[in-house]
């Protein structure tokens, strides 16, 4: 729950389901499963999912057969990563890397984004001095571009949340009952919207950077500039890692800028 994230929650579940089956098979699965409440078919769903999107990766070009393989034989069989090229290797480089991992999220689920009004910050005094006051998920609230006021779904991890730092929540699903609710929220920095958002207009006199004339930030123009940019030379290298998916990106000073 500290990365305020559904999505990496998400991750974090099937990773132990995984491991689970390392230890056990398939009974030590189903046990994990009945004791976090979570469905073994939705489990065995995710697992095909992913070997069937590296498939389609692998088939057009942009990850090497042999990161395949060996997808499917961690998921099923826990193998290591030991004799995989280099290039498969580097991969999953990141992994672990939360701030990144972010930021594929906003890349691949923008404009599903919505802007957070935290509560006015209280402080309490204790024996040991004055300290901040945790605010109830209730007195965040949610904004979206087009219909105003949204609320975190009930059953979110980030149901509750008293404070969202960065301001902004992508999400992946909205949905209309009685209020308009977000399933699977993530906390997204800010750095994640300028490079992977919308068009970046700088404004001086302001000194603002504004994503799509709506996702504001505070910045001197100097800065707001060098991310515009920045992210000239990164949609210019994804147009090109289209044209020619066996590209490495890894070693170009535009990635070298972002990591």
């Amino acid at each position: 729950k500290g990365t305020k994230s559904d999505h990496l929650t998400s991750v974090a579940a099937y990773q132990a389901w995984v491991q689970a089956g390392h230890r056990g098979g398939y009974a030590e699965q189903r046990r994990f499963c009945d004791e976090n409440f979570l469905s073994s078919q939705a489990m065995e769903t995710v697992q095909g999912s992913r070997e069937d999107y590296a498939n389609t990766l692998a088939d057009l070009g942009f990850i090497p057969r042999d990161y395949l393989h060996s997808l499917r034989g961690q998921a099923r069989k826990g193998e290591s990563k030991v004799g995989l090229s280099a290039a498969a290797l580097m991969l999953d480089a990141n992994e672990h890397n939360s701030r990144i991992v972010k930021a594929v999220l906003c890349a691949g689920f923008y404009p599903n984004v919505v802007r957070v009004k935290n509560p006015e910050a209280k402080y309490v005094k204790t024996e040991g001095g004055t300290v901040l006051k945790e605010a109830a998920g209730h007195q965040v609230k949610l904004y979206a571009r087009d219909v105003g006021r949204v609320f975190t779904h009930p059953s979110s991890v980030n149901f509750g949340v008293g404070k969202y730092e960065t301001g902004w929540v992508i999400y992946s699903e909205r949905v209309q009952t009685e209020k308009v609710f977000l399933r699977e929220t993530t906390m997204v920095p800010a750095y994640s919207l300028l490079l992977f958002g919308g068009t970046i207009e700088v404004l001086h006199v302001e000194k603002q950077v504004v994503v799509d004339q709506w996702v504001k930030f505070e910045a001197p123009a100097k800065i707001a500039v060098l991310f515009r940019e920045l992210r000239t030379e990164v949609d210019k290298l994804l147009i090109e890692k289209i044209r020619q998916p066996e590209m490495d990106l890894s070693k170009s000073p535009a990635v070298e800028a972002m990591l």
